[in-house]
């Protein structure tokens, strides 16, 4: 598994569990969420199979309104995406998963 972030220097190859746990101990794993109804699932996944993770979670429901808007994802709405990404990775993420299936192909 290969985590890329191209405008950072930020390349991991994962081989064993607990070298994931030591880089993400360091910094966090982040949820990019369409929807606050979400926190608190992926809050309880983390504490539960990651315990010592730190979790955060940014919410911006108005990327999901965007998409359906527009029927999709446009450049701008790319464009959106991947600086609410890079911020997040300034704001000490490790790694963002995005929860939302009709962003998530960005």
């Amino acid at each position: 598994m290969v985590f890329m972030k191209s405008h950072y220097p930020f390349y991991l190859v994962v081989k064993k569990k607990h070298f994931v746990l030591e880089v993400l101990l360091a910094r966090s794993l982040t949820f990019l969420h369409t929807s606050p109804i979400h926190i608190r699932t992926f809050t309880v996944l983390g504490e539960e199979l990651a315990p010592d993770v730190p979790l955060e979670h940014i919410v911006d429901e108005s990327l999901l309104r965007e998409a359906c808007d527009a029927g999709g994802v446009t450049p701008h709405l790319e464009h959106r995406v991947q600086e609410t990404l890079l911020e997040a990775v300034d704001q000490g993420a490790a790694v963002v998963v995005c929860t939302c299936s009709s962003i998530g192909s960005i």
